[in-house]
């Protein structure tokens, strides 16, 4: 009753402050003109409305919907509605008649629409199995109830679903077998097993692959030209056959390559090869896998899971024909026995420019002795274990006795720094960190951990290890530097009214760029011809740079700023690394009778006068706090200036996001991560951010609300009114009332 009386005393509080301030402006209307007429309505009226402040009605719930209705619970499904006025409201999941989880339970709401978050999981914090199942939503007050319900489903991307055989293609498609071979490259979006036939017509003419384990990713194998019985086929057209298939079907995808002879052979070639026994129990036998090439070259043997390295078994033997043996196990002394599956050897030689590449299947099952039956992670690795993020990536694999859900995460010090797989259904495979966070930033340098975790029924089990990340290792140069293209717009250009842009592309490797503009052509006296001359301003001096495009601007003032004469300046990039030095010049003229160019449709740059902020706004908004959530305030200012952004809460300082950012003519933008200047997540609530730009000519600012929402099963109020939930349509009005003064509270 105390909840009751506080609403109703707050409700009738409101209402007299409002009758207050409408009389107050019918009467400065009145004062001002009194023989005129005013009629003045509330917000959302188009005609004299009574208040009623009793209301004995049930609350009504419309517009029930989640979204989205099917969902993987990797990620939340967010349930909307509608509420006509305050009650106590539950949601619950449920699956059939059975309470799976209860979403909030009695919470007060103060009506307007309002969402909540399921996150897939049942009350026991474990995911639900896959299916269909019911939100149900009760609203009550004193005066009745409303119940509603919708349906959501949950799947799991790995369950129920055959393999997707993509970008099939035969290159080239046309070739001489003897002198080179046709790639076979295709994409499957899943663990799958492969079989790769060539047709003639519909007659089988050779099998490349069978019963192969491949994991989800790009894969390309060789057609020799030849049949089952290793000879050369005669001339025509043949079709490729894939056909990729797991325990939920199978797919098949085709492409048509041409055999046309022009020459001899000269290309090497693996001509046999073969494993014996195909099949055989490590713990008391071992395969030997036998090849014979055309001609002497260098030979590596290795055994794979799908993309997994199990064991090298020779490396870069000098021979014709030869053997290795596999003892059925892990690389090391003596390694550990692999689980029973499927495994390929893989043949490769090369001697040259030539290469060539074979393999073939060979099963492991136990005889004597079984195969653990509970979860394991068999083996795990990472390649590169130290990498720069800014040159290349690493990829975590693993390898598991039993297909299983995997998740996998790079942590540090405990803390999840970003995740990397999302319970991927399989046995072995890998998933590659580009060295960032969640939220796209290059991490510090240092040792990371990464976490594998499978799950299968009830079973749980993790394996962890270590990566290095360590910038310019080993170093970021790979290559002679190449400035293979360079343009300046506008040209020409006025100082005194514009800027002019440089842009210039790096190839060939990163290195370190300087940028220069000199007076080659004797604006200021002399004659330069053949070399440079006057250094007017450098813009950047050793730059570490990535190859890709890039842009400075020049405002056409030399290092004192001052307006250089009119005439024609060059640019001098120069790029260099340990590999070597790349110069590249691009002229620009300086005019001062050059006219403006507008940059879009809504203004022109007008340079030399002070920055004006416009197109300002926060999105998402409101935005939920945690989980790696971020809003992006966006906005865009008319004139290159120095811009600082900051987040308040009642005219307190929260975080500021930017200190004095140069930021130049037109759009931009920043991200809050919802954290204080502590690191901690604020509490929900509403929340000002505040973009001040300033150059030497003047400033401008501009601010508006950011509405931080909650975890579920908590309101977020409208400013500081308790009494008012930010999900209100007059919450807006009210903080925009509050910041006049009108409004206290």
């Amino acid at each position: 009753m105390e909840t009751e009386s506080y609403y109703t005393a707050n409700k009738n509080k409101w209402f007299y402050r409002i009758c207050a301030l409408l009389t107050g402006m019918a009467m400065f209307f009145a004062s001002i003109s009194p023989a005129a007429a005013y009629t003045i309505y509330p917000p959302e009226t188009f005609g004299p409305t009574e208040f009623n402040p009793v209301d004995i009605t049930p609350p009504h719930i419309t517009n029930l919907s989640v979204n989205p209705s099917s969902f993987n619970p990797k990620d939340d499904t967010t349930i909307s509605f509608s509420l006509d006025k305050q009650a106590s409201v539950t949601i619950k999941i449920l699956s059939g008649s059975t309470t799976v989880k209860t979403i909030i339970q009695n919470l007060t709401l103060q009506g307007g629409v309002e969402e909540q978050y399921w996150d897939g999981k049942d009350s026991n914090g474990n995911y639900v199995t896959a299916g269909s199942y019911t939100v149900q939503v009760t609203a009550s007050n004193a005066y009745g109830t409303d119940t509603e319900t919708t349906t959501v489903t949950v799947y799991y991307p790995s369950q129920g679903s055959a393999p997707n055989i993509s970008n099939l293609t035969v290159t080239p498609t046309t070739f001489d077998p003897k002198t080179t071979k046709a790639a076979i490259t295709f994409s499957l979006d899943k663990q799958a097993t492969a079989t790769i036939k060539v047709f003639n017509g519909s007659s089988l003419v050779r099998t490349i692959i069978s019963g192969a384990s491949l994991s989800a990713m790009t894969h390309t194998y060789f057609w020799d030209g030849k049949d089952s019985s290793d000879n050369y086929v005669t001339a025509g057209s043949y079709t490729v056959q894939v056909t990729a298939s797991n325990a939920y079907g199978a797919t098949t995808k085709s492409a048509n390559v041409t055999v046309s002879y022009q020459g001899q052979s000269t290309v090497l070639d693996i001509t046999n090869y073969y494993a014996s026994p195909s099949m055989f129990d490590p713990n008391t036998q071992s395969t030997t896998i036998y090849y014979t090439l055309n001609k002497f070259a260098y030979v590596t043997v290795k055994i794979m899971k799908g993309t997994t390295l199990i064991k090298t078994l020779k490396s870069g033997v000098y021979e014709q024909s030869g053997s290795a043996v596999w003892d059925g196990r892990y690389s090391g002394s003596p390694g550990a026995i692999v689980g029973e599956g499927t495994y390929t050897y893989e043949i490769d030689a090369f001697i040259g420019t030539e290469t060539d590449m074979a393999a073939g299947n060979v099963i492991v099952q136990y005889g004597t002795v079984n195969p653990p039956t509970s979860l394991q992670i068999t083996s795990h690795s990472v390649y590169p274990t130290t990498f720069d993020p800014y040159q290349t990536s690493a990829t975590v694999y693993y390898t598991l006795n039993k297909a299983a859900y995997v998740t996998i995460r790079i942590k540090n010090n405990g803390s999840i720094v970003k995740t990397i797989q999302t319970s991927t259904f399989g046995y072995s495979g890998g998933a590659t960190w580009d060295g960032r966070n969640l939220y796209g930033d290059v991490v510090a340098e240092g040792t990371y951990q990464y976490e594998i975790a499978a799950y299968l029924d009830n079973a749980n089990v993790t394996a962890t290890g270590y990566v290095t990340v360590d910038i310019g290792y080993p170093n970021n140069d790979y290559g002679t530097p190449w400035l293979s293209y360079a343009s300046v717009s506008p040209s020409p250009f006025n100082p005194y009214t514009t800027n002019t842009q440089l842009t210039y592309t790096l190839s060939g490797g990163n290195a370190n760029v300087t940028v220069e503009v000199y007076d080659r052509y004797g604006n200021y006296g002399g004659s330069y011809y053949g070399s440079y001359g006057k250094l007017i301003k450098t813009l950047k001096s050793g730059v570490r740079e990535d190859v890709g495009t890039h842009y400075i601007t020049w405002n056409g003032r030399d290092s004192s700023e001052t307006v250089v004469k009119e005439g024609t300046y060059t640019f001098k990039i120069t790029a260099s690394n340990s590999y070597g030095t790349d110069t590249r010049n691009a002229d620009v003229v300086v005019s001062y009778s050059a006219e403006p160019q507008c940059i879009d449709g809504y203004y022109c740059p007008v340079y030399n006068t002070k920055p004006y902020i416009y197109k300002d706004y926060a999105s998402p908004n409101p935005f939920r706090v945690g989980g790696g959530n971020t809003t992006t305030i966006y906005f865009a200012v008319t004139t290159s200036a120095k811009v600082t952004v900051t987040i308040s809460k009642d005219n307190n300082l929260i975080r500021t996001l930017q200190t004095d950012g140069y930021v130049p003519a037109g759009a931009s933008f920043v991200k809050w991560d919802g954290k204080d200047y502590k690191g901690n997540y604020v509490s929900v609530g509403t929340y000002m951010y505040k973009i001040y730009a300033e150059n030497s000519y003047g400033s401008d600012s501009k601010s508006d609300y950011i509405y931080v929402t909650a975890t579920v099963g908590q309101i977020v109020p409208c400013g500081g009114y308790t009494d008012i939930n930010v999900s209100s349509p007059y919450c807006k009005a009210i903080l925009e009332m509050s910041k006049l003064g009108i409004f206290q509270g």
